[in-house]
């Protein structure tokens, strides 16, 4: 069964599960040339996504370029794997991701290094549900980004978690707190 538009008042209540059971399209990232200078976290972006910049030329969001229907899936997250007892004891928990196995946690990803990490460490987290256009879910071993209704171009992207089973509920470590300001 692939998402229709009047799924989208019932999505509410679906795990991660019915999320990649319901994907409409996959977007794959863009594969870096070896001879691009810049960090894989700005050439992986898919082509119907781009940056916004700030004044001092960072990375500030990502937007879409053109319509991106509800259901695609973005991914899966890329970056640094360690386990609880490898974290770096300075390690900057900003783009940390928990992954969950049978309710225990199997390993974080860290999206902090722009060399190892994709475009996905750029999606800023919803700070309110009315704003998410985006849920996070994990599928095995890996965090995938899902659209929650169709987008049109020039429309921002906002992330949020899958409303699930604690135990599957993951969030960027570091940024819990922004989310519920």
């Amino acid at each position: 069964m692939k998402m229709e538009s009047s799924a989208a008042a019932d999505i509410s209540s679906w795990s991660e599960m019915d999320f990649a059971l319901n994907c409409t399209y996959i977007v794959p990232d863009q594969n870096a040339e070896p001879s691009f200078s810049l960090p894989k976290a700005m050439t992986s972006i898919p082509r119907n996504l781009t940056f916004q910049y700030g004044q001092d030329n960072e990375v500030t969001g990502v937007f879409s370029k053109e319509y991106i229907p509800m259901g695609t899936r973005f991914g899966p997250l890329q970056g640094d794997i360690y386990t609880k007892d490898t974290v770096p004891k300075h390690a900057n928990r900003k783009y940390f991701w928990r992954i969950y196995s049978g309710g225990q946690l199997q390993h974080f990803i860290d999206g902090y290094d722009v060399q190892r990490s994709n475009w996905m460490r750029f999606v800023n987290p919803a700070r309110s549900s009315s704003e998410q256009n985006l849920v996070a879910c994990q599928n095995g071993r890996d965090v995938y980004f899902y659209t929650l209704r169709p987008w049109s171009p020039a429309r921002s992207c906002w992330c949020g978690t899958a409303r699930v089973r604690p135990e599957a509920l993951r969030r960027r470590t570091g940024q819990q707190k922004q989310m519920h300001r």
